[in-house]
């Protein structure tokens, strides 16, 4: 299998996105939003988002940062904000102030990102976890937050046109590890964003 790869010329590395490794399933089309239309999983590995993760009604918490993320939403045009929930109500519709809610039903999206509480902020800068905000916080400390991430730079591979590729390690489809300085010069690189989620198996 080295051979082949080596023959083909071609490296996959699986780190481009750092919170999308193994997968068993996911959406297809797209995840389905309280307001009816979907959020497709490509999108969410582009731009920067925000990622609130709640329950409400009934979770004081929640029911608290929900205003403070819709509030930020305005603040920051800049960042793509959406809601997670387990289940999507009136009343949280109520809350989120016109914001995407999208309805985590079995806790996937959530437990793919590490969430284990709620509520929790998770950001998002080209689909790589930027930063994260764990309850308790402030609303003064999910602003700084959210200022910080404008600033993150995740390198693409577009950075690397014109400039001599950084030494790294991924591993091959048998899962043998292999390293860019190994491999023989001339070399094709050919990068893409796998873009799925780590579900975790309950039991």
């Amino acid at each position: 299998m080295r051979a082949a790869v080596l023959a083909a010329g071609v490296l996959l590395f699986s780190s481009v996105l750092g919170w999308a490794q193994d997968y068993q399933d996911y959406p297809a089309v797209g995840y389905p939003t309280w307001a009816g239309g979907t959020i497709g999983i490509e999108e969410l590995a582009q731009g920067r988002w925000a990622v609130g993760f709640v329950v409400a009604p009934g979770c004081p918490a929640c029911e608290k940062v929900v205003p403070w993320f819709a509030y930020a939403a305005q603040a920051f045009p800049e960042i793509r904000f959406l809601l997670v929930a387990p289940n999507a109500t009136p009343e949280l519709a109520g809350l989120a102030g016109g914001l995407q809610v999208y309805v985590d039903r079995g806790g996937a999206f959530g437990a793919g990102l590490g969430v284990r509480r709620a509520p929790t902020v998770i950001l998002l800068v080209e689909g790589a976890v930027a930063g994260r905000l764990d309850w308790p916080f402030t609303e003064e400390e999910l602003a700084r937050a959210l200022a910080s991430s404008r600033a993150v730079h995740v390198p693409t591979p577009r950075d690397l046109l014109g400039s001599p590729p950084p030494d790294g390690s991924g591993v091959d489809l048998a899962g043998n590890p292999v390293h860019l300085s190994d491999l023989p010069r001339p070399l094709l690189l050919v990068f893409f964003n796998l873009c799925v989620i780590r579900i975790a198996v309950g039991g």
